[in-house]
């Protein structure tokens, strides 16, 4: 039997703003059950809290929407987006991206825990992963500047 967020306290939280979260997408709640494969009308089920849902019908929502933030989805502190929008402070900030996945470590609950473990690798591949493309486009952009240079030589002949 799949583990379920009935064990969670704050249960009601994260079902508000997961609802917060849809909403801000715009998306009716057929197109978000949709987009995450989940039945008609079971999301309607969990808002009104008639239903419980499992945790891996958790992870396919992380899974789908990479960009919401896991400790503001439990826990309602911090932004409700990671991702693109904070992309440039989080090498800066890698010291406090680490403590703060230490903090959101107590706030998940046993069941969840591989899942955070695999959140968390992913993080930091994903962290890598830009660092690298930074890098790439650092060059890029150096390839462009120098171009440019030397076509202006080339017109002021």
């Amino acid at each position: 039997m799949d583990k379920t967020i009935e064990t969670l306290e704050n249960k009601e939280l994260l079902i508000r703003n997961l609802k917060s979260f849809v909403d801000s997408k715009e998306l009716s709640d057929r197109a978000f059950e949709q987009s995450i494969g989940w039945s008609n009308g079971f999301y309607g089920k969990v808002k009104a809290n008639k239903v419980s849902f499992s945790i891996d019908k958790l992870t396919t929502i992380l899974e789908k929407y990479p960009e919401i933030n896991i400790h503001w989805l439990f826990t309602g502190k911090g932004n409700m987006l990671v991702g693109k929008y904070e992309e440039a402070s989080i090498p800066a900030n890698m010291g406090s991206l680490t403590s703060n996945i230490k903090k959101l470590e107590s706030f998940i609950p046993p069941a969840a825990s591989k899942i955070f473990e695999s959140i968390q690798s992913e993080i930091y591949l994903l962290i890598e992963e830009n660092q690298k493309h930074k890098k790439h486009v650092d060059k890029l952009l150096k390839s462009q500047k120098d171009a440019l240079k030397k076509m202006e030589e080339l017109f002021k002949l």
